[in-house]
């Protein structure tokens, strides 16, 4: 479905199509987020915030003096409404990171889509013969537990900044078990190499 230029929910099969038939199946790997990541991002957070909704609407009705619709009450729905439909729209774009992110690795190079919203996508390749080293990095307890990590696509140019937006690399994050995804990932690289020794 194509709403605006930038929003195509037909993208990722378009161009996994066009590697599969660019390049042999087995020579082509498509990688998403894992499901943990709309479980920590969409669906807990929204548990929370309907648990605090629901106790501020019954701390609402019994403010005061019995009074069911006070001035307090009305600013505290107006606070609510205001807080449930910016969370409503951080859980949607949430959504839209998990469903229309992808990357895609083939023989060739490594292409990595991300989908900001429904109108900015951002897109970047990696020719692998610019590829360094792919890395695996945890960075927090709750990611070691549930064994979802990132995997980073260091290249030539990369340089090392605190703003992880003006890294070189490519960084794929939420993967579950990420060392069998960079075996494929390796796995992918060197099938090309060996068919053109």
């Amino acid at each position: 479905m194509r709403i605006l230029s930038n929003f195509n929910t037909g993208l990722a099969s378009e161009l996994l199509q066009e590697a599969t038939t660019k390049f042999w199946e087995w020579k082509v790997l498509f990688v998403r987020r894992d499901r943990i990541y709309v479980f920590l991002k969409v669906i807990f957070p929204w548990i929370i915030l309907s648990v605090g909704v629901v106790w501020l609407i019954v701390r609402s009705l019994t403010w005061g003096s019995g009074q069911p619709y006070t001035t307090i009450s009305w600013l505290l729905y107006t606070i609510l409404f205001v807080i449930v439909a910016m969370a409503g729209i951080h859980f949607i774009k949430k959504l839209i990171d998990y469903y229309m992110d992808f990357t895609i690795i083939t023989p060739v190079q490594i292409l990595f889509y991300d989908q900001d919203g429904i109108i900015k996508r951002s897109s970047r390749s990696l020719d692998l013969t610019k590829l360094k080293s792919v890395n695996i990095e945890k960075d927090w307890l709750l990611r070691s537990m549930f064994n979802f990590w990132s995997i980073v696509f260091f290249s030539e140019w990369d340089v090392v900044t605190d703003d992880e937006n003006k890294l070189g690399n490519i960084k794929l994050n939420y993967i579950n078990y990420p060392r069998k995804v960079r075996d494929k990932i390796v796995h992918v690289i060197r099938r090309e190499e060996i068919s053109e020794e």
